[in-house]
């Protein structure tokens, strides 16, 4: 019989999720990960049989958590430019605080980082991700125009690129009238 964990799992995710958030995957060290969690090695292998399942595990708990607001920000709003211009906002606004680390989005930076070689990233990542982009395109899908589902597709596809390269500005350092600008033209591109 497997013994109980003596930890709090969402306490152990959220450690994990600001390492890899600020390291990146391949930079972050066993040692890291025991000190942001405050777990030993043997107990955190135990629990996640090794640092790629707790990365994935991290990716999930930023991933569920960002995206469910994001999508509750956006589907609450009075509409839906409205409140993807709030979304932009908020993630202006965390850039723009004091921390000099502005991490930007974590699936972003997994995207990058190892999307293009590692195809199960790359896949959690557009799982992820896919209720953000259901909202853009249930959203076009509206419209009164008539567009095939490519179209659609590249719609919303569209939306969502300029959303990562959007986090990516926010991370690296842009000025925040810059970046209002940007999401200004960003929201508009919802426009039907």
């Amino acid at each position: 019989m497997a013994r109980p964990r003596k930890f709090d799992e969402q306490t152990v995710l959220s450690g994990a999720m600001l390492v890899f958030w600020q390291k990146g995957y391949a930079a972050t060290s066993t040692e890291d990960l025991e000190q942001a969690t405050l777990i030993r090695r043997g107990s955190l292998c135990n629990a996640y049989t090794d640092k790629r399942t707790l990365f994935f595990k991290a990716l999930e708990h930023y991933g569920h958590k960002e995206i469910t607001e994001v999508v509750s920000i956006m589907t609450s709003a009075k509409s839906l430019v409205t409140g993807y211009q709030q979304v932009l906002d908020k993630a202006i606004a965390h850039a723009s605080t004091d921390d000099s680390t502005s991490r930007g989005c974590l699936l972003c930076d997994a995207a990058s980082e190892l999307g293009g070689k590692d195809k199960l990233v790359a896949e959690k990542v557009n799982e992820l991700f896919t209720p953000m982009a259901d909202v853009f395109l249930k959203h076009f899908s509206s419209a009164k125009k008539q567009h095939s589902d490519d179209e659609l597709t590249a719609k919303a596809d569209a939306i969502m690129a300029g959303y990562m390269g959007f986090r990516l500005m926010c991370k690296l350092g842009y000025s925040t009238a810059r970046l209002q600008a940007l999401a200004k033209e960003n929201a508009k591109q919802l426009t039907v």
